[in-house]
C-alpha cells in the first residue's frame, strides 16, 4: 500500500487526458526516426502548480512535488505495511518514508515525491514532426498512446496536447478513418487510429483536434 497511492501514475500530468484519447496502431508520426534525447531547447523546469514542478532533461521528464499528509494513528495501526519509528512513518511495501509529527491521534507530515513521467526507451518513443514533438507510450496490448509536445517560443512554456476521442470524433473521421469504433446510443466513445503523415499534419493543423491541453510555464 502506498502512503499516497493517488500520486504516482504513468504520465501523471496527462493521465486524465490519456484516458479519453484514442489508441494508435503505430507510434507517431509513422515511418519516422526515433529521437535519442530531448533537444536542449526543451530542457528546464516548468511549474505545474504551487507544489509541483515538471523537469525535462536529456532523456526524461520528471515530476516532483510536495504533498501534505494527514493520517490517523488508528489507520496506521490497522495497516500491516505502515509503522512509525523515530518520528518517521514507513511503508514497508513501497519503501516510502515520511518525517511526521503526531498531534493527538493523527500523524502529520510532508511527502517529498518524485516520479518519472516519460523516459526514452523502446516503449517510450520520442519523435518530431512539423516542429512539434510526439511522446509515444506503448501499452500492454501493443497499441500506443500519443501526446503532442509543443514549445511556446514567446515565453518558453510547453504545451502537452492529446486528441479527445469522444469530443473530436466527427472532426477526426473527416481526416483519417476511425478503426474499431466503440459507440453507445449513437455516440462514439473510443476508437483506434493509423494516420498517414499527411493526415497527421492535418490533425495538427486543425483547431478542433488535439484539444485536451495542459500548458506549463517555464520557471528557469
Amino acid at each position: 500500500m502506498k502512503i499516497l497511492p493517488f500520486i504516482l501514475v504513468s504520465l501523471l500530468l496527462l493521465s486524465s487526458c490519456l484516458e479519453n484519447s484514442p489508441d494508435f496502431l503505430e507510434a507517431q508520426p509513422t515511418d519516422s526516426k526515433n529521437l535519442k534525447k530531448f533537444p536542449r531547447k526543451l530542457h528546464g523546469n516548468f511549474k505545474v502548480d504551487d507544489d509541483e514542478v515538471l523537469t525535462i532533461s536529456k532523456f526524461m521528464i520528471l515530476q516532483t512535488g510536495l504533498e501534505n499528509i494527514e493520517i490517523s494513528l488508528m489507520e496506521i495501526d490497522t495497516n500491516e505495511a505502515l509503522f512509525i519509528k523515530n518520528d518517521t512513518l514507513f511503508d514497508s511495501e513501497e519503501g516510502d518514508k515520511i518525517p511526521i509529527k503526531i498531534l493527538h491521534d493523527t500523524a502529520f507530515g510532508i511527502y517529498d515525491w518524485i516520479d518519472t513521467a516519460f523516459h526514452i526507451s523502446d516503449k517510450n518513443i520520442l519523435r518530431k514532426f512539423k516542429g512539434q514533438f510526439f511522446l509515444n507510450e506503448k501499452q500492454d496490448d501493443n497499441l500506443w498512446k500519443v501526446v503532442k509536445l509543443r514549445l511556446i517560443k514567446s515565453d518558453g512554456s510547453i504545451e502537452f496536447a492529446t486528441i479527445h476521442a469522444k469530443n473530436e470524433a466527427e472532426e477526426v473521421k473527416n481526416i483519417t478513418p476511425l478503426i474499431d469504433i466503440e459507440a453507445k446510443n449513437d455516440t462514439i466513445n473510443h476508437y483506434k487510429l493509423k494516420p498517414t503523415k499527411k493526415e497527421l499534419r492535418l490533425l495538427i493543423q486543425s483547431t478542433n483536434t488535439f484539444t485536451d491541453k495542459e500548458v506549463y510555464k517555464r520557471i528557469d
